[in-house]
């Protein structure tokens, strides 16, 4: 949990990226212990269905949660994205201080921490090529 400069600059609930105490979160596992246990005794049993049959059945439904919470995962990142590009004045601020401190999750200036991966590498490629030390991170 760090702090992101952009909790002083907002109180939109809808930005789940930063929660009240001004911290971005990691995405939570895509499905708890309980929430799989809960699909699983959904999953009601079929007249003459086998043992296997049935946890194939659960399976599905388990992937099929799971999926979805993938995909409103990936859309509250592309909203979160989006946000930082186009209405934060400190983006720029927010992605040195995120690169400073080589954060490993949220978004930090408008970029992904994938992105924000690829981009010291990158960095990292170009002390290289100049014969200037490398930073372990």
């Amino acid at each position: 949990m760090t702090y992101s400069p952009c909790a002083d600059r907002t109180n939109d609930p809808q930005d789940w990226f930063i929660r009240s105490d001004g911290k971005q979160y990691s995405d939570e596992d895509l499905l708890t212990a309980d929430e799989r246990r809960r699909i699983t005794l959904s999953v009601l049993r079929v007249t003459g269905e086998t043992d296997d049959e049935h946890e194939a059945r659960c399976r599905l439904a388990r992937n099929a949660a799971r999926n979805n919470r993938r995909r409103q995962m990936l859309a509250r990142r592309r909203q979160a994205k989006d946000l930082c590009w186009t209405r934060c004045e400190m983006r720029d601020t927010c992605l040195a201080g995120a690169m400073e401190r080589v954060e490993r999750h949220g978004t930090w200036g408008g970029y992904l921490e994938e992105e924000l991966t690829e981009i010291r590498a990158e960095q990292a490629r170009r002390r290289r090529r100049r014969g200037q030390p490398t930073l372990l991170t």
